[in-house]
């Protein structure tokens, strides 16, 4: 029940926009757990890419 919780409050956030920050640490989280790798690869892909770009 939990997961379908995060789900709700990700919408929430967008709306908000100031809790994303938060929301999304507690999204990332849940992802890394082993629910949307593809976000949890996009997030390391981020870094990475601004590493080359520097």
């Amino acid at each position: 029940m939990t997961d379908h919780d995060s789900f709700v409050v990700l919408g929430a956030s967008d709306h908000i926009g100031f809790v994303v920050g938060r929301t999304l640490l507690q999204y990332d989280h849940h992802v890394i757990g082993g629910c949307s790798p593809s976000t949890s690869a996009r997030i390391v892909q981020s870094p990475d890419t601004s590493n080359t770009t520097s």
